[in-house]
């Protein structure tokens, strides 16, 4: 595979990003209350504040409080959550947190409807702004968006262009806000196994990334939390360029400087800027846009593939050693019991050796006939101390070889699983390419658009299409770099359709 997945790296620097801006209204998102306190919707607490908090961050004009904030000091400070509906308690949680303004609300769910209510406080003024939004249920990220445009109007800010949509799966956010109130209450495995289905649901929704790498470094696995850490980046990378590649019109970094205020700009405000439009710099054409998702979408599977390797190889080594340990423990216990029994036999000959010597046959005989006894019945018991070991260590033995057993199983369903998963940016890869074949432009990476398409079918093993498509590019490319690659992909795929 790494024979083929050539990745283009792309880099820019930009000045270190101070984090708050003269003038920015600090605001805290508090959990929304559960009105009928249907247990089956409680996610929606924090999910509707952690949305809120994600999507006003876009906001140039605002400074949120992160969610991990506001629950430690609810921690901290034994704030109870029913008390958030009360206003008086509300700012003074907000006043806590140092916010100027306080979103808080209510949200009901009947059947399939579900309404909610928001409001924002001042917490200097105590003035209090309200709005309502409602639909059905599974139309929570339409409705969290209705709910966003009326909270922006409240705050007299501007809706920014960069608020984007992280998933349109309402079970995928479903199952994710479950995992994080079990991952608050301490419940981490629990809070993995929802944050792994809401994957399931949509695989390119990043926020499951970032809480695992949290819910790992709580087991203080932090390999495994480095990993998701990276992966999170991939992830948030992939969605940037999605978002570049959608805008309308597909304006040039020039285009925003020029139209920008740059000469009066501070130097804390042209680092918020560059930041801002990094991606105009780093992707400058929408064909270039889907090389770059193409070339993220491949990273993210090989991150994966490299995180599965390393925890199962890494578990394969626990088991490989635990089966040599008994082996060698086997092996030494049992060289004892023989020492004691080569011992045993060589005393016996010795002391037999001497009462032969004893020329009175019947003598000879009285004197042996107990050394014989002896001999016999300590052999016994030294042949069933070798035979309970022996025993003892078939067992240990069988029992690893189980656990080898079962985790070729296991393996091999975590890497189906891992395959499905692969499967969808592999096909989304291939989608991307047909999509730049239909309106071709004279772009000069049209053609690596192209061979990330061959590159996803080989790997897919879909050996029919990987020969025609290879066919076609062999012919519109002949003066391509990398035609070493895709003839060796031609022959794979002739072999292999035959």
């Amino acid at each position: 595979m790494k024979k083929y997945l050539v990745l283009i790296v792309l880099f820019c620097v930009f000045m270190p990003v101070m984090t708050l801006a003269k003038n920015k209204i600090v605001i805290s998102v508090l959990y929304f209350q559960n009105t009928i306190k249907s247990k089956d919707v409680d996610w929606l607490s924090k999910g509707l504040a952690d949305m809120l908090i994600s999507d006003l961050s876009a906001s140039d004009d605002l400074t949120l409080v992160e969610r991990e904030n506001l629950q430690k000091v609810i921690d901290e400070q034994h704030f109870a959550q029913s008390g958030f509906a009360d206003n008086n308690q509300a700012i003074k949680l907000g006043k806590v947190l140092n916010a100027e303004k306080i979103v808080t609300g209510s949200y009901i769910v009947s059947g399939n409807d579900l309404r909610i209510d928001i409001k924002i406080i001042d917490t200097s003024t105590a003035e209090i702004k309200s709005a309502t939004a409602s639909g059905y249920l599974k139309d929570l990220i339409s409705i969290e968006k209705r709910m966003l445009i009326a909270a922006f109007k409240m705050l007299d800010v501007t809706y920014p262009e960069n608020v984007t949509i992280d998933t349109n799966s309402y079970f995928a956010v479903q199952n994710f806000y479950q995992g994080v109130d079990l991952l608050d209450q301490g419940l981490i495995q629990q809070a993995l196994e929802k944050f792994e289905k809401s994957e399931q649901f949509d695989p390119l929704y990043n926020k499951p990334q970032l809480e695992k790498e949290k819910a790992f470094t709580f087991l203080k696995n932090f390999k495994k939390a480095r990993y998701y850490r990276e992966l999170s980046v991939l992830f948030k990378e992939a969605n940037e360029i999605i978002k570049r590649m959608e805008q309308k019109p597909f304006l040039q970094y020039m285009d925003v400087y020029n139209n920008s205020n740059w000469g009066n700009m501070t130097e804390l405000e042209r680092t918020e800027f560059n930041k801002k439009y990094q991606y105009h710099l780093l992707y400058t054409s929408p064909m270039h846009c889907a090389m770059g998702l193409q070339q993220k979408f491949m990273e993210i599977i090989s991150k994966r593939e490299e995180m599965l390797d390393d925890e199962w190889d890494t578990e394969e080594e626990k088991l490989d050693a635990i089966k040599s340990d008994i082996d060698a423990k086997k092996h030494d216990e049992s060289r004892i019991i023989s020492d004691k029994r080569s011992k045993l036999d060589e005393k016996y000959h010795e002391d037999r050796e001497k009462i032969m010597e004893i020329q009175d046959y019947d003598e000879r005989d009285v004197k042996l006939k107990p050394i014989d006894e002896k001999y016999k019945a300590d052999k016994k018991t030294i042949n069933d101390e070798l035979g309970k070991l022996n025993e003892y260590y078939e067992k240990k033995a069988d029992a690893a070889e189980k656990a080898i057993d079962d985790f070729d199983i296991r393996r091999e369903q975590a890497e189906a699983d891992l395959d499905k998963k692969n499967r969808i940016l592999y096909d989304k890869i291939i989608s991307i390419a047909d999509n730049a074949e239909k309106s071709p432009v004279n772009d000069q990476f049209y053609e690596s658009v192209l061979y990330y398409r061959l590159l996803s079918l080989r790997l897919v093993k879909d050996y029919d299409k990987l020969r025609i498509y290879c066919e076609s590019f062999m012919k519109n490319f002949p003066e391509a770099r990398m035609m070493w690659a895709v003839e060796d992909m031609y022959e794979e795929a002739l072999k292999k359709s035959e």
